[in-house]
Order: structure tokens, then sequence, then C-alpha cells
């Protein structure tokens, strides 16, 4: 059976929509990062010199680790809220507060931070991104 025009457009309307009702933004993030070619434990990259990164920016060549680094604080207007942490950025290792919390990939687009959150909290986050 076939779907006529206006299921399509119910259909695309609701794609496009849903994220938006699903999540709803605390903030913008800034990244800091750095790119190299060596293997490295999360207490090495913690060392290492990194730089500011804007969106959008061109990153990662071929065989080439990406380190991506941000440190987040919850505001008041999160209490009670599940509160999740969303990056596009491929397919990554994501360390919380020095722990590995998870991976994000194509089917899996957030992490978790907290079921409930209390305002105030504070969560460092490391993303371990191969090229």
């Amino acid at each position: 059976m076939a779907l006529n025009e206006t299921y399509i457009r119910k259909i695309e309307y609701l794609i496009d929509n849903l994220p938006k009702r699903v999540y709803q933004p605390v903030s913008e993030v800034s990244f800091d990062a750095f790119f190299t070619f060596d293997r490295l434990t999360l207490a090495e990259a913690i060392l290492h010199e990194r730089k500011s990164i804007a969106s959008g920016i061109a990153w990662g060549k071929k065989w080439e680790y990406s380190w991506f680094f941000v440190n987040i604080e919850l505001p008041e207007t999160c209490i009670g809220k599940r509160i999740c942490f969303c990056a596009n950025l491929g397919e990554c290792l994501v360390y919380v507060n020095g722990k590995i919390q998870g991976a994000l990939d194509k089917q899996h687009k957030e992490i978790t931070l907290t079921k409930s959150a209390k305002g105030g909290e504070k969560y460092e986050i490391v993303m371990e991104v191969y090229a």
C-alpha cells in the first residue's frame, strides 16, 4: 500500500520535529581539542596541550585520533530533569569525570549525565574520536 502525499508530509514533519520535543537544549558548549596519531590513555590525553576549536571546522585526518574536552555546570533550571549530553562527532568513547560513561555513534546519540539534576553539578567530559 502506497502512502498518499498527506501522510508522507505528516511523517516528514514528525521526523523533523521529534528531536525538538524530546530534547531541550540547556546551553551550547565550546570544545577544546587536540589531534594526534599516537594512541593515548585518558591520563596522557589530559596532560596534552589543547586549543579551542570552532564549531564547523574540518578535523580528523585518516588514522588520526581526536580528543575533545568540555566542562559543564548545570544551572538551577535543570533541577529534577534528566540531563543528557549530545555530540555529533562520529564514533567516540566518552569519559565523564574521569570514568568511561559510554560511546556515541549513529545509533547512540546521547550520554545520560544524571537522571535527576540537583543544579550546580559539574561534569568534565572528554571524548576520544577516531577518524
